[in-house]
């Protein structure tokens, strides 16, 4: 039976069974549809010549935005073809520079459809041999790895002159071999990186990752608990340090919320906490003109924002603007902020801050808040505030102190929450201050105040238009910070940062308690009994 058996089929051949070969087989099938969509014109007869075959390979080698219009032209472009914008420009100036270059960009700039074309200029003009692609999770990176095959199979410009040739192409990695003469000898690798599959170990040859890209390294799905933010940052760090000697790690991003890890990352940038090899870069969608006037020509924000389409105010400032703040609450409203261009000169007020240091790296921020009464106008001037981290007690009583110094004449009480363990703490800060500094504190106060109980009063005064900011105020960064938190605030209850908000009512409360608020109108009193008034 068995002997039977095997003759039955003893003139038949077994195939090599070869996962690469079936992978690149359906890339190709996957090509041809792609081509319908993305038609590339292939090279004349005159362009296909070897003497400029070599001239436009050379010429690219030294000039990215040159490879970029000859291989990927305008037809590519699902959406329309617009010229490269600044910030475009400045992720060509980082892949040749060594260390971590944070692009936080708006949403549809480019920044993705950049990285893949950067990707495939490195590769195949022999410039780095080993990259490696880093997302939040394997599939995402293993998407983006899959583009840049399909990019590249599609092309027949790519093909005729680089003449590139996959070897090995699965869903973690491929590599490509360059046939051109004119391109350096040797294999190119890519592979795809996550939290979950470390670059940590990762060796092709004798070498290390050169280059690494990163896109969709945070969403709103991932976690935004402090373990896991902290881990996440953990993991980019050992990503970076497991590349190669002045490797780059290019990471695009949104900045779209305060908990984030990349968020945390630029607090500490902006801070000078990090090291030289650290770099961030803020790109806003407006900022006095649009980012990229090629493709959005917006004369105005609001013209810019009918553009972009954004779906409220909080996902134009954190998905375009580069400023998360949460969503809008129940007490501050937006549409009441107001500016001053002159302080009345009878205004006089306080001074109150809830102390807060923040632990290195975390990036807790103190907010500081200068309120003035002024009884001619019967209004509320908010001559200075300040939200940002302290990592020194000295530095944040030397900033109180400043503000002070700056209005001497019109601060006539300093006070500090004092809830918990903040009076006795900061009554040692404040003698050792003293002790540095040989010369007494300003008098502060320590406060016991319960936000929640006394919001109400702030906010009826905010939503009459009778607490004002100086000119500019929303403009500048220290600016946008404590309004990010004063238009997002909800209460206590609602844990989110609050240390503005906090800071402004209990302000409010303050300048009242202290008695500098005084109505210049008579209150009218009814008198029942002439005679007998009392």
């Amino acid at each position: 039976m068995g002997e039977s058996g095997s003759g039955k089929y003893e003139g038949l051949k077994m195939e090599q069974f070869s996962l690469t070969k079936i992978f690149i087989e359906q890339l190709k099938a996957e090509a041809l549809t792609q081509k319908q969509y993305l038609p590339v014109p292939a090279f004349s007869a005159k362009e296909r010549k070897p003497k400029k075959v070599s001239a436009r390979i050379e010429r690219s080698k030294k000039d990215f935005f040159f490879f970029d219009k000859t291989y990927f032209p305008k037809e590519m472009y699902f959406d329309g073809y617009a010229p490269p914008n600044k910030m475009h420009k400045e992720m060509v100036k980082a892949v040749k520079k060594p260390g971590v270059h944070i692009f936080f960009g708006p949403r549809k700039h480019g920044k993705t459809v950049t990285e893949k074309k950067l990707l495939i200029w490195l590769l195949l003009n022999g410039i780095y041999d080993i990259a490696g692609i880093y997302s939040e999770t394997l599939p995402k990176a293993s998407n983006f790895l899959k583009d840049i095959i399909l990019i590249i199979t599609q092309n027949d410009r790519l093909l005729h002159d680089y003449q590139p040739e996959f070897t090995e192409a699965n869903a973690d990695q491929f590599t490509l071999k360059v046939r051109s003469k004119h391109v350096p000898g040797g294999l190119k690798f890519c592979a795809a990186f996550s939290e979950g599959r470390s670059v940590r170990g990762y060796t092709r040859m004798f070498g290390r990752p050169q280059i690494l890209f990163g896109d969709d390294i945070e969403t709103l799905e991932s976690s935004f608990a402090e373990q896991a933010v902290d881990m996440r940052i953990n993991k980019l760090t050992e990503a970076y340090h497991s590349c190669a000697e002045n490797a780059v790690f290019i990471i695009s991003a949104n900045d779209f919320l305060t908990q984030c890890a990349l968020h945390r990352i630029r607090l500490e940038y902006e801070e000078g906490l990090l090291s030289k090899d650290w770099h961030v870069n803020v790109f806003k969608a407006w900022d006095n003109k649009p980012l990229w006037p090629q493709r959005y020509p917006a004369k105005s924000e609001s013209e810019l924002k009918s553009l972009l389409k954004p779906k409220s105010e909080a996902d134009w400032q954190a998905n375009f603007q580069q400023n998360p703040i949460p969503p809008e609450g129940f007490f501050f409203k937006s549409e009441h902020y107001k500016e001053y261009d002159r302080l009345p000169d009878d205004a006089r007020g306080v001074i109150y801050c809830d102390p807060n240091l923040a632990k290195k790296a975390k990036g807790d921020t103190t907010a500081i808040v200068g309120l003035t009464y002024s009884p001619k106008k019967d209004q509320y001037f908010v001559v200075d505030a300040i939200c940002k981290s302290f990592a020194d007690s000295n530095e944040l009583l030397n900033t109180v102190l400043q503000m002070k110094t700056d209005y001497s004449q019109r601060i006539l009480g300093i006070a500090f929450d004092g809830n918990v363990t903040q009076e006795s703490t900061w009554s040692n800060f404040i003698k050792n201050w003293c002790r540095i500094h040989k010369m007494p504190f300003p008098l502060i106060e320590f406060k016991r105040y319960h936000v929640d109980d006394l919001a109400k009063n702030c906010q009826i005064a905010f939503t009459e238009g009778r607490i004002l900011f100086p000119k500019n105020f929303a403009k500048s960064k220290n600016g946008e910070r404590f309004l990010g938190q004063l238009f997002g605030f909800s209460g206590k209850k609602a844990n989110k940062a609050d240390d503005a908000p906090d800071a402004l009512i209990c302000a409010f409360e303050y300048i009242h308690e202290r008695r500098i608020v005084r109505y210049t109108k008579p209150m009218v009193k009814t008198v029942k009994d002439y005679y007998t008034p009392f």
